[in-house]
């Protein structure tokens, strides 16, 4: 006697993941620029705004000037994992932080994008960290 299960969805493999996750933060995340989908990699490009404070004794700003800066996320396998590569502006395109996730981390889209979006900003406030972001 053979049972079958009508509903049964084998879970998605990581590098699956990579393309979900990443048209997920592609379109829910403020100020995306660009997205580019390739190979076994999804690229987003977002902007992020921030201030030059004064470093004087009433921490004043020197102007209310806001400057824009533009950050890759780069969303990748790596071992059965995925890897989110953190890349800075140009024209450097210095990698300012990179961040490994377990398959079982990254089951819900959601809870994906807000690991990966929390790791982003703990990386750019520790690279730039004379400086004050607007997320």
């Amino acid at each position: 006697m053979k049972i079958y299960c009508k509903n049964y969805n084998p879970p998605m493999q990581v590098n699956q993941k990579v393309n979900q996750i990443g048209r997920f933060i592609g379109r829910n995340v403020d100020g995306i620029v660009r997205t580019l989908k390739s190979g076994n990699m999804y690229d987003v490009w977002f902007k992020v705004l921030y201030e030059i404070p004064d470093k004087g004794p009433l921490y004043k700003k020197v102007s209310d000037e806001v400057f824009e800066m533009i950050i890759n996320i780069n969303i990748t396998t790596y071992q059965n994992k995925l890897r989110v590569n953190v890349i800075g502006p140009p024209p450097d395109d210095k990698t300012i932080g990179h961040a490994v996730f377990k398959p079982e981390l990254i089951e819900d889209v959601n809870e994906a994008k807000n690991l990966i979006m929390d790791k982003v900003k703990i990386f750019i406030e520790k690279e730039f960290k004379d400086y004050d972001f607007i997320f």
